[in-house]
């Protein structure tokens, strides 16, 4: 099922490699935006059909693995990154690019975070 942005725009996950070609039909009333990384994240667990809960039980798994309880991601937290303007800790942005097979390095490009 593809999946769209806010913007009508069609999510393209470079890690997933799946682009779908059919945007949804722009209403001219609505004010073209950027997309937040909150709707990037959104879309990005969307595409590879996770809920918010998924997301949480691989994180502790991931936790467990690492021995190290900051790379545990509650489902409330995960919503808070995906509907509200919360910058996610280095250890949670880890685990999202652990989870959604997404690079760190794209992670922090959403979020307007320079590498250097």
């Amino acid at each position: 099922m593809p999946v769209y942005l806010s913007s009508g725009e069609p999510v393209v996950i470079a890690a997933r490699s799946t682009v779908y070609p059919f945007p949804m039909p722009r209403m001219s009333a609505v004010p073209k935006r950027r997309s937040s990384p909150g709707d990037l994240l959104r879309a990005a667990r969307l595409t590879i059909g996770l809920t918010l809960r998924d997301v949480h039980r691989e994180s502790v798994t991931l936790a467990r693995k690492l021995r190290n309880r900051k790379f545990i991601l509650p489902p409330s937290r995960l919503h808070d990154f995906e509907v509200q303007s919360i910058v996610p800790g280095i250890h949670r942005l880890y685990t999202l690019s652990h989870v959604y097979e997404i690079e760190v390095t794209e992670l922090l490009h959403w979020y307007g975070i320079p590498l250097r």
